[in-house]
């Protein structure tokens, strides 16, 4: 009798396991661990994402969102079958095509995300928008506490509207991923207005 409530535990497992959503690979990933094997360095210009910031959080990720890494998520290509919007908002110091969107970042693990474009062109941020240097090049986060996946709101901000490559870092791991900001990435629909 011993070996069926293993076979019960297993079952929960594995029916638990497919409620965080599936993981998506939209572009190859590549095995670059930073130097140290414990340690998350923050790329230069870097914001460190403020754990309180987080304004809800979730077992399962929202429809057109993909785990990366299993450590943050993001309505990228192609997951997300139309890019996000963008709209022209101009504000001193940033690019001036803005895209609202969610980050979520699994609790405690240490993750960066950062763009992969010229100086200038693009830069995100999540959290709360009071810092004066709120939209960077990069994000990080050394592990925050809670359940789950932490949900921060935030978005981009582009020169114009085009497919954004990011770089997600993890201790283990790095992969590029594509998100579509007012323009459309390979196996995306073009935005809705």
């Amino acid at each position: 009798m011993a070996t069926r409530p293993l076979a019960v535990l297993g079952l929960v497992v594995a029916m638990l396991g497919g409620c965080t959503g599936a993981t998506v690979d939209p572009v190859p990933t590549t095995s670059s661990a930073p130097a140290s094997p414990r340690t998350l360095a923050a790329p230069d210009g870097a914001r460190e994402l403020p754990c309180g910031d987080a304004i809800d959080h979730r077992s399962e990720l929202p429809e057109g969102y993909a785990g990366i890494l299993d450590a943050v998520a993001l309505p990228v290509a192609p997951a997300s079958e139309q890019a996000l919007q963008a709209v022209r908002d101009e504000e001193d110091g940033v690019p001036p095509f803005w895209s609202k969107t969610g980050l979520l970042v699994r609790a405690g693990v240490g993750v960066t995300v950062a763009v992969d474009a010229p100086a200038g062109a693009a830069a995100l941020g999540w959290g709360h928008a009071g810092d004066p240097d709120y939209f960077r090049p990069a994000i990080t986060t050394s592990g925050c506490d809670g359940d789950d996946w932490l949900a921060f709101p935030g978005g981009f901000r582009v020169d114009e509207p085009r497919c954004l490559d990011l770089v997600v870092t993890t201790v283990d791991a790095q992969q590029q991923v594509q998100v579509g900001v007012g323009a459309p990435c390979d196996g995306q629909q073009p935005p809705p207005f």
